[in-house]
């Protein structure tokens, strides 16, 4: 992995985005592949929020673009 040397409130908040996604994984480590792809929501109108996978792929798409947002 690249080394960055930021500093001052990019730097900052770079780490929280750090220790959020390291927090998440904590979480979805015990999730099965089954689990990930079953249909949770199954009456909601929104497509990001059927599944549990579809709701990590909508959020993990959102840090992306945050971090890329914070970057620029």
């Amino acid at each position: 992995m690249e080394t960055h040397n930021l500093t001052g409130a990019i730097a900052a908040l770079m780490d929280e985005y750090k220790k959020a996604i390291d927090e998440l994984i904590a979480v979805i480590i015990p999730i099965s592949p089954r689990q990930l792809t079953k249909i949770i929501e199954p009456k909601s109108s929104d497509p990001d929020c059927i599944s549990i996978q579809t709701i990590l792929t909508h959020v993990t798409a959102s840090m992306f673009s945050y971090a890329v947002y914070i970057e620029n």
